[in-house]
């Protein structure tokens, strides 16, 4: 009996655990789209000859001003274009609250905000001119006064047992839907929810745009809870500007050195260690200097090297809780020079470092078609990326049997 007792509280225990760390998902669009906290990753999806998105920086600007003069990392959708959400954590099917932070390029007919039903229906939400509407219902609010190039923090937040959706734009309450037929949940559990690209019922009823910010947590979100996103809004989406992460091996201690362009609402940076590139903990943590306007250098000195690999990334922690994290810098006690490359992701040069002046470097696409291919003239060389399209690149370096390979994000 005790033994079953044990293992009741045992199981309880993690399913306690596993609720508590399946309560949202948070997307930045800092160049990639993964999950915040290594959670669910977006899926690109197209329709209507749509091209590929890509990943840049804009400036934000939204019906009230513009966050600051610090450009910030977006995903770039085209007419056509957008992404899904895998959903298999269910999050979309009873109560929840979806923020999404975007703005459309133009304003003119149905342009795809939400789609629910996987593309099987043209019912969703859009934008329609200047007005919200929740197709097939019409449109919703008490104004229509949605502009082009504008960024929107529109939020719903649903309630599972009233199925009314509150509907805020800008962190203001903007109108109530009862949602009595479950048109805007999933309807079969883990169907995906697409964002942008719109269905095949009546093809290409969407326009191209940004995203900033996506949040999809389990629960319904309060009134105050939904202003206060808002009122941190370019302080979520204008965290720490990342100029420089690199570091060196001096004697037996690692000297890490980054540098920041400018801070807005910045707590800490906290710097972890990994002896496989995998699993990370922390070793040491720095308090920012919250210089909004200048940046600043930081320094770090870890002592508890390994003997082989040493893995370091930096997790930049906001006031407000949310946190993103830079490329991983790799350091060698012995052996072979580690290659590095720095700034990755990038849109116009890379610096390669860790080489010899008689090894030979080759760029080739993901499907293996070589564009670069040089021979090492220095132990740092400067290549140029521009020429290249936005895109993954596989960056390999040659030296006798030592043959390194890294992986490049072409903006």
């Amino acid at each position: 009996m005790k033994k079953a007792h044990l293992l009741l509280l045992s199981l309880l225990f993690t399913s306690l655990l596993k609720a508590q760390s399946t309560t949202g998902s948070t997307y930045f669009f800092n160049g990639n789209l993964n999950e915040n906290s290594g959670g669910l990753v977006l899926t690109q999806t197209l329709a209507c000859n749509a091209a590929t998105g890509t990943f840049g920086t804009e400036t934000i600007t939204t019906a009230t001003g513009t966050c600051g003069t610090t450009p910030a990392n977006t995903f770039r959708f085209n007419d056509g274009g957008g992404f899904q959400y895998s959903n298999t954590t269910n999050f979309v099917r009873q109560s929840y609250t979806i923020h999404v932070f975007f703005k459309f390029n133009a304003i003119g007919g149905y342009s795809r905000i939400i789609d629910f039903s996987n593309s099987t229906s043209d019912n969703g939400i859009y934008l329609l001119a200047n007005c919200l509407n929740f197709y097939p219902s019409g449109d919703i609010g008490p104004t229509c006064s949605f502009q082009a190039n504008k960024f929107y923090l529109l939020t719903l937040s649903r309630d599972s047992a009233s199925k009314a959706i509150t509907v805020y734009v800008d962190g203001v309450l903007y109108t109530t839907y009862n949602d009595v037929s479950n048109l805007y949940i999933s309807p079969n559990g883990n169907t995906p929810v697409i964002f942008f690209r719109d269905d095949n019922a009546v093809p290409c009823e969407a326009e191209a745009g940004s995203i900033k910010y996506l949040s999809i947590q389990s629960q319904t979100s309060t009134t105050a809870q939904v202003a206060a996103v808002y009122a941190n809004i370019c302080s979520i989406v204008l965290p720490v500007t990342l100029t420089r992460f690199a570091g060196g091996i001096q004697g037996s201690k690692a000297i890490l050195n980054w540098v920041t362009t400018s801070e807005l609402n910045s707590s800490h940076f906290t710097v972890e260690h990994s002896s496989n590139g995998v699993d990370f903990l922390e070793v040491g943590r720095v308090s920012a200097t919250n210089s909004s306007s200048v940046g600043a250098n930081y320094s770090f000195t870890h002592v508890q090297l390994n003997n082989a690999n040493n893995y370091y990334r930096l997790k930049q922690v906001d006031k407000d809780g949310n946190f993103t994290y830079s490329a991983i810098v790799t350091l060698r006690l012995a052996g072979n020079p580690m290659l590095s490359v720095f700034p990755n992701p990038t849109k116009n040069r890379i610096v390669i470092s860790g080489i010899t002046s008689n090894g030979i470097i080759t760029l080739s696409t993901i499907q293996g078609k070589i564009v670069l291919n040089q021979k090492a003239n220095a132990s740092t060389m400067t290549i140029s990326m521009e020429r290249y399209r936005p895109g993954t690149y596989l960056l390999q370096y040659y030296n006798g049997n030592n043959k390194q390979v890294q992986k490049i994000i072409r903006q």
